[in-house]
């Protein structure tokens, strides 16, 4: 039987009710952004949009902060082979039908995907959730990220000796939480 997927707003539903078998992502996304402000702190906070935006800015950054002093042809490569045109290519099945890349096949517990490019790799792209949501659905999933993310940032801030300061994301299509 094919896989069913639950709609969007459902899914909405449940995630803004704190239904998530992994734990809230504003939590999760607080506490790491204050973490990394922390005095002497090893986290590094860096949000998927930014690399998009700025791909060798955000190479250098990352580098920078690992200690690593690469010149412009090493950072150019890093972006060049870690785009989503060069692992979509890894991913891409190899004439025996399996992954080039055994990374983009494996599961969590050893399985095999069979669709793996697939099920790993979506679009490569950020802003795609304007698809999905309906403009009443992004207004009351915004107001209530908000509302949880000043709390949680707060909570964060707090536990790590850090200014009270949220993390941002510039989500596409003049959305900005």
């Amino acid at each position: 039987a094919a896989a069913r997927r639950m709609p969007m707003d459902a899914w909405c539903a449940l995630y803004l009710a704190g239904y998530m078998s992994c734990g809230e992502f504003v939590e999760h996304a607080a506490r790491w952004h204050a973490a990394s402000r922390a005095r002497d702190s090893p986290v590094l906070f860096v949000t998927y949009e930014s690399m998009k935006r700025d791909p060798t800015a955000a190479i250098r950054r990352i580098a920078a902060h690992l200690g690593l002093d690469r010149d412009d042809e090493e950072i150019a490569a890093v972006a060049r082979l870690s785009s989503f045109d060069a692992m979509r290519a890894q991913a891409a099945p190899s004439a025996r039908g399996d992954a080039r890349n055994e990374k983009y096949a494996t599961l969590p517990g050893g399985g095999k995907d069979s669709n793996s490019a697939s099920s790993h790799l979506r679009q490569g792209g950020a802003g795609t959730w304007v698809q999905h949501f309906s403009p009443r659905l992004s207004a009351q999933f915004d107001a209530t990220y908000r509302r949880r993310m000043a709390a949680a940032s707060r909570a964060a801030a707090a536990e790590f000796g850090v200014a009270d300061v949220a993390p941002t994301y510039d989500l596409g299509h003049g959305c900005a939480l």
